[in-house]
């Protein structure tokens, strides 16, 4: 249903004007002014971030947090209900639950989950000061950190650190859950190999049409990647 309200163009066009002028221009300003607000306390909250990362990194080594067995140093951990790591782990993991964890009630606990990834920034960045591979500040070294593959500043720097350092306690689980995946009982076999080369990984897509059959309609090869991920799945499940 249409309605002719009588406006002409010229009335259209003021009634435009006037809610641009009243309403929009002011409210996009005042966005525009809040944006660059925002943006200059997540640079301020980042710079603040990457100082406590160079400071977290002059602690860790005072206090020999990835040598250190005993003393002190494990002393102030039992402190603070952490252990020295595990041959394998990351040795900064419990350093920072120990400086990160809080009082209550007489208990030591640690709850900053976000904290968790500094021990991964410390384990990237301490053998780059040690052996003087810096050529800038640590704070400048995060800040203009950028990956193709694991991305920038911290979370980069985060991806890359667990890439070159896999858990071996959680690789060597995977790696069972994909064999034990692997073994799942077959449910049926299709004596057609679809183009696909033997023993690869396959993704067939169908439907079950009115006589109770199904009807393949895709059939794909799954790379590597989505064929790990597969077999952890149904090692996962069995």
């Amino acid at each position: 249903m249409t309605k002719n309200t009588g406006l002409t163009k010229a009335d259209v066009e003021k009634l435009v004007d006037g809610f641009n002028v009243n309403f929009k221009m002011p409210a996009m300003a005042d966005i525009e002014k809040n944006n660059d607000a925002i943006e200059r306390l997540h640079e301020k909250s980042a710079d603040r971030t990457y100082d406590m990362i160079a400071a977290l990194v002059d602690l860790a080594e005072a206090l020999g947090a990835d040598v250190a067995v005993d003393g002190g140093y494990k002393e102030f951990l039992n402190s603070r209900n952490q252990k020295v790591a595990r041959d394998g782990n990351n040795p900064y993991g419990p350093f920072i639950k120990a400086v990160y964890s809080v009082e209550n009630n007489g208990v030591w606990v640690f709850d900053n989950r976000s904290a968790e990834k500094y021990a991964n920034v410390l384990r990237h960045i301490i053998p780059l000061v040690r052996d003087k591979k810096l050529s800038t500040s640590i704070q400048d070294y995060i800040r203009d950190y950028d990956h193709s593959t694991y991305g920038k500043k911290m979370r980069g720097i985060e991806a890359q650190d667990r890439a070159d350092n896999p858990n071996s306690a959680a690789e060597k689980r995977g790696n069972d859950l994909r064999e034990k995946g692997k073994k799942t009982p077959i449910i049926v076999s299709i004596k057609q190999d679809f183009g696909i080369a033997a023993h690869k990984a396959v993704m067939l897509r169908g439907r079950v049409n009115a006589n109770g059959e199904v009807e393949v309609l895709e059939a794909k090869a799954l790379n590597d990647d989505e064929a790990n991920s597969f077999y952890y799945n149904l090692g996962l499940a069995a």
